[in-house]
Formats: C-alpha cells, sequence, structure tokens
C-alpha cells in the first residue's frame, strides 16, 4: 500500500475528480467514523485510475489542504523525472 501511496503519478489526466466518504475504524479499542479522500483521474482514452488516498479525522478544509498537495507533489515528481 506505501509503494502504490508514494508512486509518482505518470501520464496525463485530464479528467480529475475527488470525492471523501466516511468509513468506521477501530482506533484504541473504539469503533470511529474518519474520512477518506480518494481521487480518480481518468485519462483522454476513458480510462480510470485511483490516482492517490488519505485519511484524516474529518474533512476540515486543513485535511483538504494537505491532501491536495500530496497529490499535487506525486504530479510533480512524474513530470520532473
Amino acid at each position: 500500500m506505501k509503494a502504490f501511496l508514494t508512486r509518482p503519478i505518470e501520464g496525463d489526466w485530464p479528467y480529475p475528480w475527488i470525492d471523501a466518504t466516511y468509513v468506521k475504524v477501530r482506533q484504541n479499542g473504539r469503533i470511529v467514523s474518519i474520512a477518506v479522500i480518494v481521487p480518480i483521474g481518468v485519462n483522454s482514452d476513458g480510462r480510470r485510475e485511483a490516482l492517490g488516498m488519505d485519511l484524516g479525522p474529518s474533512e476540515a478544509e486543513t485535511f483538504w489542504t494537505a491532501s491536495l498537495r500530496k497529490l499535487a507533489a506525486a504530479v510533480y515528481v512524474a513530470r520532473s523525472t
């Protein structure tokens, strides 16, 4: 999973969409809800690919900002090589 989440994002994905959902997880012996952000890219051939995933306590603006910055950094790394 770590390799998937830290890989450079290669190729062109002109049609991105990003959504979040909540899932229940066990933390410290309790069941809690956490936010999961999943960016999906669609290339010009219509192929879809999950571009990443991020987990956070809620959909607060700070979580969205950090998640989008990680995604932008992965795209930048791929285009720099």
